[in-house]
């Protein structure tokens, strides 16, 4: 469930497959409390009935959302990730255009926490 590529994903798959075990990968989408709550979404990667196998547990803590073979989930992950970095990138650029359009920098930053209403 970290947020690592899927080339671990293969590695651990292989080691886990010598034990006699199967794997999903399924990394959380969610800050700790949306984990908590619940509420968080989870992304699974892996072989249909792994997955089903799997899902009463990962239910526990969110959505659950199958979204292909083994180490999708990982990658969806990192993709989700880029976006975040995208998204903090352009707010930090705003910020700075606000503030040397000489507005208050609080005003600006709640600008962001306030959107969308």
């Amino acid at each position: 469930m970290s947020t690592a590529g899927a080339d671990l994903v293969a590695v651990l798959a292989e080691e886990v497959a010598k034990a006699g075990g199967r794997l999903v990968d399924a990394p959380i989408l969610g800050a700790p409390p949306v984990v908590r709550d619940g509420k968080a979404a989870i992304l699974v990667g892996g072989d249909e009935r792994d997955v089903g196998l799997a899902r009463p547990i990962l239910e526990v803590l969110g959505t659950v959302r199958h979204v292909g073979p083994l180490g999708s989930g990982a990658r969806l992950k990192l993709v989700a990730n880029s976006m975040l970095a995208d998204v903090i990138l352009a707010a930090a650029e705003l910020q700075v255009a606000g503030e040397r359009f000489g507005l208050d920098p609080a005003d600006v930053f709640w600008c962001w926490l306030a959107w969308p209403p």
